[in-house]
């Protein structure tokens, strides 16, 4: 069986399933969820722009490159933003793409694929707040921890990955305690 004909085989039930939930939910084969949201979001006036525009790329870089948590004088001193957070400061392991080397094709398409992923997300009028980092991130995360799969195969994991992977353990773990017992800072 040709690698195009196996791929669409396991493609067609996903977009099935994809199709049939959104017909079921919204009356219709899209998924409607965020226009319904943005059009009863109590900030619309804010959001001039509709729901996706170029003029949410600067908040949507500043969220995913440099937003740092909240900070406190009382313990525990560090608390999430509810704003979201900036990738590196909730799962640095992702660094770890960085190592999959860019001569292979793969690597490429699959960088390709993380960028396109990611263009909606730096688009969208809202980043996904009320979450340990931003929600519209996680569509990329795939194709990431494909590129991390790809560079430990080539030049395996090393001391500053292992430290790279549990500061991603701890963080994570930090932030769900922190919201789920203390709330957002």
């Amino acid at each position: 069986m040709p690698k195009l004909l196996q791929f669409a085989v396991g493609l067609l039930p996903a977009i099935g399933i994809y199709v049939w939930f959104s017909e079921v939910r919204y009356a219709s084969i899209f998924d409607k969820s965020l226009w319904l949201w943005y059009i009863q979001d109590p900030l619309l006036y804010v959001h001039s722009h509709g729901t996706f525009s170029i003029h949410y790329l600067p908040w949507n870089l500043y969220t995913a490159l440099f937003m740092a948590p909240n900070f406190s004088e009382s313990f525990p001193w560090v608390r999430p933003h509810r704003m979201g957070q900036a990738l590196i400061l909730t799962s640095p392991g992702f660094l770890l793409a960085l190592r999959a080397p860019l001569s292979r094709l793969e690597v490429r398409l699959l960088w390709a694929c993380t960028m396109l992923a990611m263009v909606p997300a730096m688009l969208v009028y809202a980043n996904g707040f009320d979450q340990f980092g931003a929600r519209y991130w996680i569509q990329a995360f795939p194709f990431l921890l494909a590129l991390i799969a790809l560079g430990l195969r080539e030049r395996g994991l090393g001391q500053d990955g292992k430290i790279l992977v549990a500061v991603s353990i701890v963080l994570i773990a930090y932030g769900m305690w922190s919201v789920r017992t203390l709330g957002w800072g």
